[in-house]
């Protein structure tokens, strides 16, 4: 059995290059939605990007003159403190368990990477100057993390030695190891409050061959992100009209 892994990774790795259409393979691979939370001012209008035109699950972006011409007035942008109102209880039945023996769950050191990842992408923004205090030319960036549960990195070291007898039947456990975060984001106009977009996304760890990450904690998490900063920064400065590509759904990189 352990003779057909070959086979399976190479029938993925086709899948993912040439797949039957590009929004069945993002629906297969790409972590589901979480809910939205009360974090989002305007739930109920927000766009499902089902066609893959976008890096995020659901997205709204002002069609307010007023608030637009103020936006473009923006010269800088201020980074809030991560919001962990919304954060809900581990979800993962494995991770939970490993919470419950003693094994903490390193919400403080997620906020840190979201804060830090945000603020190094739009440290270099051709269009924003990255400010510590809110002034009257100010874009504010408020960040939620509402999921987060760490990869239970004992399960993915027993994957791999299932893997050595079972082949591709142990990629039957990834869903019960793999951990998972989900944040949610706005824009905001200082002074005026307006709301100029606003975001939820999900992540999972990312198929892979080979990949340190898959024994770390917060491994994946960091490489979400990573993407999410550098794709908003993008987003921020690029037209409506001009998509912004979501993170790739297999890691080929080691480490």
């Amino acid at each position: 059995m352990a003779r057909l892994a070959p086979i399976f990774h190479l029938a993925l790795g086709l899948l993912l290059l040439t797949g039957v259409s590009c929004t069945a393979t993002r629906k297969f691979l790409k972590a589901k939605p979480a809910h939205v939370s009360d974090f989002i001012e305007r739930d109920s209008t927000m766009i499902l990007d089902t066609l893959g035109s976008g890096p995020f699950h659901y997205s709204w972006r002002t069609t307010s003159a007023r608030t637009l011409q103020r936006e473009r007035e923006c010269t800088e942008i201020w980074i809030a403190p991560v919001d962990l109102r919304y954060l809900r209880p581990t979800s993962k039945p494995l991770a939970a368990w490993q919470e419950s023996q003693g094994l903490e769950r390193p919400v403080q050191q997620v906020v840190t990477m979201l804060h830090t990842e945000f603020s190094r992408a739009f440290a270099s923004s051709p269009r924003y100057r990255l400010v510590s205090r809110r002034g009257p030319r100010t874009l504010e960036l408020h960040l939620a993390l509402v999921e987060f549960n760490q990869t239970n990195s004992a399960g993915n070291v027993g994957k791999t030695v299932a893997g050595s007898f079972v082949g591709p039947l142990a990629m039957i456990a990834g869903p019960f190891v793999k951990g998972t975060i989900a944040i949610e984001g706005k824009l905001k106009v200082t002074g005026t409050n307006d709301l100029v977009y606003q975001f939820t996304d999900s992540e999972h760890d990312r198929i892979t061959f080979v990949s340190a990450r898959s024994y770390q904690a917060l491994g994946f998490a960091d490489l979400a992100i990573k993407d999410w900063a550098n794709q908003l920064e993008l987003m921020t400065r690029m037209p409506a009209t001009v998509g912004v590509r979501d993170s790739p759904y297999v890691w080929l990189n080691p480490l």
